[in-house]
C-alpha cells in the first residue's frame, strides 16, 4: 500500500474532492486536469482529489497511475462495485480519517459538474455555511441535458422527500455536486446510509438534522462527456422505493464512518482562493441561503 500527497509538508487545511467511477477512463482525462487547475483559484485550502473506482475494467485506475506523477494530491481508492452511496462511504471515511480533511466536495466524474464551482463553494464555507448545493432547480439553473422521463423522476422524487421529511426549504435534496464540512459529517451515521443513490437524501437529511446551515448555488448541469450513464431505470425505481423506506422506518442518529483502502501503483512515481472580497458567482446566478434549514 502506497499512500499518495504531501500531507505533513502543507500548513492550509485540506479540502478533499472524492469522485465516484466506473469506466470513466475518457472524462479523468480532462475532469482531472480542470479541477486542479480551479485549485489554483483557492487560496486557503490544499485541494486533494480521492478517486473511489469499483475496478473499471476500461483502464480507469491506469489514468490515475499516470496523473499521481503530476500532482502529488491525488488519490486512489479501489473495491468491489457496490453502489454509489457505499463509494462516498469509502472515499469520505479516507477524507476524514487518513487526510484530516476540513471540507468535503462531492461531484460527478463526467463533466456533468462543472469544475468552476469549486472555489465558489469553498469561499461560502469560508463564510460560515456547513453546506452548499450545486443546484438544478433553484432559480438560474438550468439541466439541459435532462430527458422528460429523468426530469420527471427527479422532480417527483424531490417532491417526495421535502413533503415526507419536513425538507421545506432545500429544492434539490439529490444533488450530487455538494461541498460539506466535516464537522458537520463528522456527526453522521454513515453505517445507518444506503449504498444506493438514495445515500445523497439520507445524507442530506442527517446534514440539516445536525442543523448544518445551507446554502443552494444554481448550476448548469451539463450532458456527460464520453459514455453512457450509469443512472438505469432500476436505479431510478429503487431511489424512490428507498426513499419511502427512510420515510416509514427512519434510522437515529449516530457517530460513524466507513472503512477505506487506498491503492497504489508499483509502477507510479508518488510523492506526496477563495475568491477576493470584490469576487462573487459567475454573472447571472445567484445563491440561496437556507439558513439552519431542519428537518421535523
Amino acid at each position: 500500500m502506497r499512500w499518495g500527497g504531501r500531507l505533513h509538508l502543507n500548513p492550509k487545511p485540506i479540502a478533499c474532492i472524492i469522485l465516484p467511477t466506473y469506466n470513466e477512463a475518457e472524462n479523468i482525462a480532462s475532469i482531472i486536469p480542470e479541477i486542479y487547475e480551479q485549485a489554483k483559484k483557492v487560496e486557503s485550502h490544499a485541494i486533494h482529489i480521492v478517486v473511489v473506482d469499483d475496478n473499471s475494467p476500461d483502464g480507469t485506475r491506469d489514468r490515475v497511475f499516470e496523473f499521481q506523477k503530476r500532482f502529488p494530491n491525488l488519490h486512489l481508492l479501489t473495491g468491489v462495485k457496490k453502489g454509489l452511496g457505499d463509494a462516498y462511504k469509502r472515499g469520505i471515511a479516507f477524507s476524514l480519517e487518513r487526510l484530516q480533511a476540513e471540507l468535503i466536495l462531492q461531484m460527478d466524474a463526467d463533466g456533468q459538474h462543472d469544475p468552476k464551482w469549486i472555489p465558489i463553494f469553498i469561499s461560502f464555507t469560508n463564510r460560515g455555511i456547513d453546506l452548499v448545493i450545486g443546484s438544478r432547480f433553484v432559480r438560474g439553473s438550468r439541466t439541459p441535458s435532462f430527458c422528460g422521463r429523468r426530469r420527471f423522476l427527479s422532480i417527483l422524487g424531490n417532491r417526495m422527500i421535502r413533503f415526507f421529511s419536513g425538507i421545506s426549504t432545500v429544492q434539490d435534496c439529490t444533488s450530487g455536486f455538494r461541498c460539506m464540512t466535516a464537522q458537520k459529517l463528522s456527526a453522521c451515521n454513515f453505517n445507518s446510509l444506503s449504498a444506493r443513490y438514495s445515500f445523497q437524501t439520507a445524507l442530506l437529511i442527517q446534514l440539516l438534522q445536525k442543523d448544518a446551515r445551507a446554502i443552494e448555488v444554481p448550476i448548469v448541469f451539463n450532458a456527460r462527456r464520453h459514455g453512457r450513464s450509469k443512472l438505469t431505470v432500476r436505479d431510478q425505481v429503487g431511489f424512490l422505493l428507498d426513499i419511502g423506506r427512510m420515510v416509514i422506518a427512519p434510522r437515529p442518529i449516530a457517530a460513524g464512518a466507513g472503512r477505506y483502502r487506498e491503492t497504489g501503483s508499483e509502477t507510479a512515481d508518488k510523492s506526496g482562493s477563495v475568491f477576493p472580497e470584490t469576487a462573487g458567482t459567475p454573472a447571472g446566478s445567484r445563491s440561496r441561503d437556507l439558513g439552519g434549514s431542519r428537518s421535523r
